[in-house]
């Protein structure tokens, strides 16, 4: 009976993790419960927050029977989404962040894509805006270009693009999303939530690669993405040249059980190809190791970076796997990578501080 209830129409599960958000989450809330699709249910996972956060969940469950909540002991953002689904009773997913909110014709324009044929195995994509603190917007899309992709274009224009770029071919956030149910549940398994930073990759690069379709969107900015200066990311995180070591090794190993697996084996890429992507990420991702070091208060910053960049051999992966960078900052991280000389970290230490204080 639901089932043919929603044959025209489907019901779309939208979870939002909660940890002390008490600012953001009336906001990121209120842009859910106003949406002008109305087949929706909204759970909200208090992860142990300790502000009232919990308090404001319940208070919307009770004004709003779509809300369900879901009360759990601290375990991160990634426990927190992955409890979500688990209860979620939607034929779709759309993840939203709780300091983030949404367009009220997001979900709608997100449904209106979907397909019957291939409603087991899509992602429909929208764009997003990166709103900052000091009030400036930033409109941000995905590297493919809008429009359907399906079959061998799905396969050569986004499976073999969708690592190595800077900007990527479809954006790897779980959230900006409408992702079939059954393509998240059927790849958590790979979600390690000792993963914190790039975690999104954990669960979006094997829902990609199982994706019989995906959609991107021309010209919808539905998700507001919030940047917050005072976020854990702008702090130095002296864990993070681990954490990356961790899902570079994931990638690896999505890409072998996908790309060797029964679905993608026919497109027959080769394992250099396969390395290339990994190793292209690990550059990426280094990029990103560079930047939280200039973060870093000790006193031997550069010998420290030059330490890393040598024993990660990174120099060597630069050379053997050529990235195309846009942008001066990026291009300077770049440079180090490929050769970390002193005068260049200087230089590119002394740029961020100045672009991290504007």
């Amino acid at each position: 009976m639901i089932r043919e209830r929603l044959k025209e129409k489907p019901l779309v599960s939208v979870i939002v993790p909660v940890y002390n958000a008490q600012d953001t989450l009336k906001r990121c809330v209120d842009s859910i419960l106003h949406q002008t699709y109305d087949l929706l249910e909204i759970i909200l996972v208090d992860d142990g927050a300790t502000d009232a956060s919990g308090r404001m969940c319940d208070a919307y469950a009770e004004e709003d029977g779509r809300v369900t909540v879901l009360h759990k002991n601290n375990g991160g953002l990634m426990s927190a989404w992955m409890a979500g689904v688990d209860i979620a009773k939607g034929e779709y997913l759309c993840l939203v962040d709780s300091d983030d909110w949404v367009e009220k014709e997001m979900i709608e324009h997100l449904a209106e894509r979907r397909s019957e044929t291939y409603a087991d195995a899509e992602i429909i994509c929208c764009n997003h805006v990166i709103d900052h603190t000091n009030g400036n917007e930033q409109k941000m899309r995905h590297g493919a270009a809008p429009g359907e992709y399906t079959g061998r274009k799905l396969q050569e224009e986004i499976f073999r693009r969708i690592l190595g770029n800077q900007n990527r071919t479809v954006s790897m956030s779980r959230c900006m999303k409408l992702t079939s149910t059954k393509l998240i549940r059927d790849n958590m398994h790979y979600c390690d939530p000792s993963i914190k930073m790039g975690e999104d990759v954990n669960i979006m690069l094997p829902a990609i690669l199982d994706s019989k379709r995906i959609v991107i969107q021309k010209d919808t900015y539905d998700y507001h993405y919030r940047y917050n200066d005072a976020s854990i990311v702008h702090r130095y995180d002296a864990g993070l040249g681990q954490n990356n070591r961790k899902l570079v090794d994931k990638i690896g190993e999505v890409l072998r059980d996908k790309f060797r697996g029964e679905a993608l084996s026919s497109m027959n890429v080769p394992d250099a190809e396969l390395d290339a992507m990994k190793q292209k990420e690990r550059l990426l991702f280094f990029m990103l190791e560079l930047k939280n070091e200039f973060r870093n208060p000790a006193s031997n910053v550069i010998k420290r970076i030059q330490a890393i960049c040598n024993e990660e051999r990174i120099p060597l992966l630069a050379q053997k796997y050529p990235l195309e960078i846009t942008g001066a900052a990026d291009k300077l991280l770049y440079a180090i990578e490929k050769n970390p000389t002193a005068m260049r970290i200087c230089a590119a230490k002394t740029l961020y501080g100045l672009r991290h204080r504007a």
